[in-house]
């Protein structure tokens, strides 16, 4: 509900002050990414339960790098394909 919310206040905000096209872009990029970097969290936190449940070694020790690529470079490289394929769909022109 509360991206709901940031997402319409955003709307409302770049229809009301068209000079900040920019800010508008900006904001609905880092909109995008953040909230595919959460859902890309969760699956982490569902394949390290998943491990914990299934191996017999101890997963708690040991280098985190994978989960830091899968949670934060994977949105990265899915919101950065979609601004360079269409770019003219974030922000908004009009309401």
């Amino acid at each position: 509900m509360y991206t709901c919310i940031n997402n319409n206040f955003t709307h409302v905000l770049c229809y009301l002050f068209p000079i900040f096209q920019l800010q508008c872009r900006i904001t609905a990029i880092a909109l995008h990414y953040f909230y595919m970097a959460g859902f890309s969290w969760l699956f982490v936190d569902i394949l390290h339960i998943y491990r914990m449940l299934t191996e017999v070694r101890n997963i708690d020790t040991g280098s985190m790098k994978f989960y830091y690529l899968v949670g934060y470079l994977i949105p990265g490289i899915i919101v950065s394909l979609a601004v360079g394929l269409n770019t003219e769909g974030y922000g908004t022109k009009s309401l």
